[in-house]
């Protein structure tokens, strides 16, 4: 039987992914379902409804760290005036785009980090942390526009390092630079609370 904890915990990613949907239907931005942040509420809902903590650790290990730096950028960009082009003219489009856009990145995979902070990530969670990211890869390059950079396939837009085969290396930077540090993260988080 699945906790209570869990049950919230779909429910509210259910009412989150609902108003992302709208928020894209709203600004007929379809592509920019194919961001992690965007699919992150269905990825940790099925791990939820799966029952499986692991996935679901890998879920993190994905989007912990780029979520969160996603948040500070969308902030200062939104009430400092940062210039970024991953969330130029976002006030343009609204106090409910801006809403929805702070609530995806601050909620999804934090509340994910929250109820599953009594699990110590195991390493299947890296295999899955593996694969979610090679379908991310995949996704992005078949099904959105290139120049809009989904999930940074193409460049790393936010700094001026700009490596030459940075797209060919996507998944072990990804792999190396996000996922396995948050893997020992979580489990060093774990330690404490153990």
């Amino acid at each position: 039987m699945m906790s209570q904890t869990f049950l919230m915990a779909i429910f509210i990613l259910l009412m989150l992914e609902i108003l992302v949907i709208i928020r894209n239907i709203k600004t007929k931005e379809y592509d920019i379902f194919w961001w992690f942040c965007e699919m992150s509420p269905i990825l940790l809902i099925i791990g939820l409804l799966w029952g499986n903590v692991q996935f679901i650790k890998g879920v993190i290990s994905v989007g912990l760290l780029p979520q969160l730096g996603s948040f500070i950028i969308l902030f200062m960009v939104v009430f400092f005036n940062y210039k970024n082009p991953n969330f130029g003219g976002i006030k343009e489009k609204g106090s409910y785009y801006i809403i929805v856009s702070f609530l995806l990145h601050i909620v999804s995979v934090n509340l994910a980090f929250f109820i599953t902070l009594d699990t110590k990530a195991s390493g299947i969670s890296l295999l899955y942390s593996l694969l979610i990211l090679t379908f991310l890869f995949i996704t992005s390059l078949l099904f959105t526009d290139h120049k809009k950079n989904i999930n940074f396939i193409e460049s790393l837009d936010f700094v001026s390092f700009k490596p030459r085969f940075y797209k060919y290396l996507w998944i072990i930077c990804g792999f190396l630079f996000l996922i396995v540090p948050t893997y020992f993260l979580q489990n060093w988080i774990f330690s404490l609370l153990t």
